[in-house]
């Protein structure tokens, strides 16, 4: 039987009309799908600041009407490094 992240993956690559790369020990993304990159992650639980975020986001957005986005950004500011991720 399958992995549940596995099966995750295969499902989203399948959604996006692409395949999912195999875990043979090279370093790679786990979905390559056009212009992205994809590195999958699956949680039972997803973290709570991220779906409370996504789902203003997504408020917002309906609210503007159509041709809206919704995005989050995330900002890291550790240290000297400073780093800007965004969830769509």
């Amino acid at each position: 039987m399958s992995k549940r992240w596995k099966s995750h993956e295969l499902e989203t690559a399948k959604a996006l009309g692409t395949t999912r790369n195999p875990s043979n020990g090279k370093r790679q993304n786990d979905i390559d799908a056009g212009p992205w990159a994809i590195e999958h992650k699956s949680r039972l639980t997803p973290w709570w600041f991220l779906r409370t975020a996504m789902f203003q986001a997504v408020e917002g957005a309906a609210q503007r009407g159509e041709n809206q986005t919704p995005i989050v950004v995330l900002y890291d500011g550790k240290g000297h490094e400073r780093r800007r991720w965004v969830l769509m």
